[in-house]
């Protein structure tokens, strides 16, 4: 029992550490944020491994503009488009995200160096947890033997606990600060091994503006030989 709570300390405070790193975020010296007058579109896709094979993408676009506001911007938001590809027996995930009304995202407050002010994050994360949890549970009751590995379920813990570092936008999101990041935890397992959480980000930047141009995060989730991983990749273009 003391091995097991040991285990499942580890696992509580693993995504506390990953952000307490502030790696997405960390500054390394001042750079020229200047959006241009007009509309952009910003698009995010999020991948994410449900089994051995299967993985759901959904991408969600919106038309965005960035208004003046004091020394800082508005960043004003409409819907502009929605791609949702999974697995045919997994169809009802689609519908999910066609049908769930996209509210909460904008408007977004930047200070003058194009970072989020306040909360940085949309909620559509926590709608894609429960949508993955609704997944899980889908698939356990297809499942002919009656309770998982443990390697399995602590598999499931370590991916979630990478999700929640995905779940909100970073706050540089429109002006990133570093070009590329790494970073790597890992955990113990019931059985003696050593589960791993990694998480990797790049980005690239307009030198005329300072805007994104692209930012991707990585996870990859590791106990033994399960591996899961899953993305998510901003991009930013002007509207013609």
């Amino acid at each position: 029992m003391t091995g097991r709570r040991t285990v499942l300390a580890a696992l509580v405070l693993a995504p506390i550490a990953l952000r307490a790193g502030s790696a997405w975020a960390g500054g390394t010296g001042r750079r020229r944020f200047a959006p241009l007058p007009g509309r952009y579109r910003l698009a995010r896709r999020v991948t994410r491994q449900l089994g051995e094979h299967d993985r759901l993408v959904i991408e969600r676009a919106w038309s965005i503009a960035f208004v003046p506001q004091g020394r800082g911007f508005l960043v004003e938001g409409r819907p502009a488009g929605l791609v949702v590809d999974t697995p045919p027996e997994l169809a009802f995930l689609a519908r999910i995200e066609r049908e769930r009304p996209e509210t909460g995202v904008f408007p977004l407050s930047l200070d003058e160096r194009g970072l989020m002010i306040g909360p940085a994050g949309a909620p559509a994360g926590g709608d894609l947890a429960a949508a993955l949890d609704a997944v899980r549970g889908r698939l356990a009751q297809q499942l002919a033997q009656a309770e998982r590995s443990a390697a399995e379920r602590f598999l499931d813990h370590l991916q979630r606990a990478g999700e929640e570092a995905l779940t909100r936008w970073p706050r540089d999101l429109f002006a990133p600060e570093r070009d590329a990041v790494a970073e790597a935890r890992e955990v113990p397992l019931p059985d003696g091994r050593t589960g791993a959480l990694a998480l990797a980000l790049a980005a690239t930047r307009d030198p005329a503006t300072g805007l994104m141009q692209r930012l991707e995060r990585r996870l990859e989730t590791r106990t033994g030989q399960g591996v899961r991983s899953g993305s998510e990749l901003f991009t930013l273009t002007r509207e013609t």
